[in-house]
């Protein structure tokens, strides 16, 4: 009986230690870093992204194959489809999507990244620069609009 006490002890300690040190939410390292990479971007072209610090679900799920990513704005969440996972490129355009759309209400077809299609994998390797540039484009313009 002891024994058992114990390791009810430890688990609940391991449990609380796990739960405390991600308080914010749920956060796949991968999408995180991601996350992380995008606030440094709008940073510094000065655009205020202090709404998506409330963002507490960051994560990959199984979703049906014509859906890349899923935010909802009232429980903080943005989910990426398990499926994109070995397609770096493809995560990073869908985490800016979402974000694009948490953070600042983008609509579909605002720009080429808000499109509501997804593109060929290698579209978004090869059109990065472009795309990201007129993402910020249109984020700066929106917010200069308020």
């Amino acid at each position: 009986m002891k024994t058992v006490g114990i390791i009810v002890f430890f688990g609940t300690l391991f449990g609380l230690a796990s739960m405390l040190s991600n308080q914010d939410g749920r956060y796949d390292r991968e999408l995180q870093a991601e996350y992380r990479n995008w606030v440094k971007v709008m940073e510094s072209h000065d655009i205020d992204v202090s709404k998506s610090e409330n963002l507490q679900v960051l994560d990959f799920k199984n979703m049906s194959d014509d859906i890349a990513g899923e935010t909802n704005i009232f429980s903080d969440l943005i989910y990426v489809n398990e499926d994109m996972r070995e397609h770096k490129a493809t995560v990073k355009a869908i985490i800016w999507h979402e974000l694009g759309h948490y953070t600042f209400d983008l609509k579909h077809g605002e720009c080429d990244l808000m499109n509501a299609e997804r593109f060929e994998h290698d579209y978004y390797k090869q059109n990065w620069r472009v795309l990201r540039a007129e993402y910020i484009e249109t984020i700066l313009n929106k917010v200069n609009e308020d």
